[in-house]
């Protein structure tokens, strides 16, 4: 079973509907794949304010006492389990701080914000981060190659190749060599690389 499904089962084990489940299990595993890289983390800090109960007081779907005795077993909660929050972060290697914070949440009594939601929008928030970063670069390197002239990009494409494919056909025929062009014709043209 892949890491995806044992995440899209726990969370159904949980009562979470079959969405939910699937989106937060696949940005759960991505995340976690992001962090084993070591260019995204998730880090859980203690909450440097005090727990703000008096949503409670809005419930009108309680009575008086039924609300003030909510808010005490909710304040006795936070003070036995503490309150956190959370920053979610980024390695970011074009700014000079090691790490850059993309999302953040405070207020969560224990680890109540573990599958909150707020940590799948945070996790989300990291990813798409990550990809604009990404895609920036390859933009860069790509105005970078369409700035060589065809014959470079052929010689670059024939080095490559050979790298790649090395059995593919014998590097001394010309079959090899046109086998290759033509696969690197292909592929300038299709990602509009020509010159």
């Amino acid at each position: 079973m892949t890491n995806e499904r044992r995440e899209y089962a726990r969370l159904r084990v949980q009562g979470w509907s079959a969405g939910e489940a699937l989106r937060t299990a696949r940005t759960n595993v991505r995340f976690s794949q992001l962090e084993a890289a070591g260019v995204a983390r998730l880090r859980v800090e203690p909450d440097s304010e005090p727990y703000d109960a008096s949503f409670i007081d809005a419930w009108d779907d309680m009575s008086e006492a039924e609300r003030k005795r909510e808010k005490a077993e909710i304040l006795t909660r936070a003070n036995n389990e503490g309150v956190y929050g959370f920053v979610c972060e980024i390695r970011n290697p074009y700014r000079h701080e090691l790490w850059e914070q993309v999302d953040a949440c405070w207020g969560f009594i224990g680890d109540d914000w573990r599958n909150s939601g707020y940590d799948t929008q945070a996790k989300d928030s990291a990813i798409e981060a990550l990809a604009k970063l990404a895609t920036s670069a390859i933009e860069r390197r790509a105005a970078q190659v369409r700035a060589l002239s065809r014959d470079a990009l052929e010689s670059l494409a024939l080095d490559v190749c050979q790298v790649l494919y090395p059995d593919a056909i014998p590097r001394d025929s010309d079959a090899w060599e046109v086998s290759m062009l033509d696969a690197v014709h292909n592929t300038l043209d299709l990602h509009g690389l020509v010159p």
